[in-house]
């Protein structure tokens, strides 16, 4: 390993939280391992690291739960999503980076405040919120890789069913996160020697989070888990504005 081994259990506690989360509510391993991690080890190493433990993470629950996929809702969110991203990729070095966390912090702990108390009656809204929810997501998600909560912020109010939205929520991180990796590998990224080897320790802590994270699923009902994505949500709107701000 490329750290010490006291570092590298507190690396794999942090990574293996973050997939049960992931198993659980089929988004959030970012969410909650990236700031922790970037607490402990190099940023320049933890952003391309993580994205490399995403993707096995996403294209491993992807493969799981394939059958409850709302392919309808995946074809519609893709195209926007991989605009923004482009147009994110793009724009990075123009756009005020920092005004920009800063709205979208305010906007994900607000929607985390309003969905805290989770409402059984609410109408889902309609697949024409996909275009906004895509490019947004997309744009944020190629500017700084925290897109998943604008995407789960749609999914949560658009797929009642939480089997189905979590399904449909990992087909729809495959494709960011493998765009994403794509990106990484273009711009050399991804070639530190370093981030392969933590990579090779800490990926298996993915896939015992992961099934962790299966097994207590099938033990919350729907407004406990819909608590849970919330309460992460509001966790990454602090994060993003404590960035924002610092």
């Amino acid at each position: 390993m490329p750290f010490p081994p006291e570092l590298w259990l507190a690396c794999a506690a942090i990574v293996l939280f973050g997939y049960i989360v992931l198993g659980l509510g089929g988004f959030g391993s970012s969410l909650v391992s990236m700031p922790l991690l970037a607490l402990l080890l190099p940023i320049k190493m933890v952003v391309p690291l993580m994205l490399m433990l995403d993707f096995v993470g996403m294209l491993t629950n992807g493969v799981r739960l394939r059958h409850d996929v709302d392919r309808g809702e995946v074809r519609a969110m893709v195209p926007p999503l991989l605009a923004g991203m482009a147009l994110g990729v793009a724009t990075l070095v123009v756009l005020p980076a920092r005004a920009l966390l800063f709205v979208l912090g305010v906007f994900i702990l607000a929607y985390g405040v309003y969905t805290l108390n989770p409402r059984p009656e609410r109408r889902p809204v309609g697949r024409g919120w996909s275009l906004p929810a895509g490019l947004f997501g997309g744009l944020i998600g190629g500017m700084f890789g925290t897109g998943g909560a604008v995407f789960a912020m749609y999914f949560m109010a658009r797929i009642p069913d939480m089997g189905r939205m979590r399904a449909t929520m990992s087909a729809v991180f495959v494709v960011s996160t493998g765009t994403r990796l794509i990106l990484f590998l273009v711009s050399g990224l991804l070639l530190q020697r370093e981030v392969w080897l933590a990579f090779a320790g800490l990926v298996p802590l993915v896939f015992a989070g992961l099934y962790i994270g299966h097994r207590l699923h099938g033990r919350l009902t729907r407004m406990q888990v819909a608590r849970l994505l919330s309460l992460l949500l509001l966790g990454s709107g602090v994060s993003v504005l404590v960035k924002a701000l610092g």
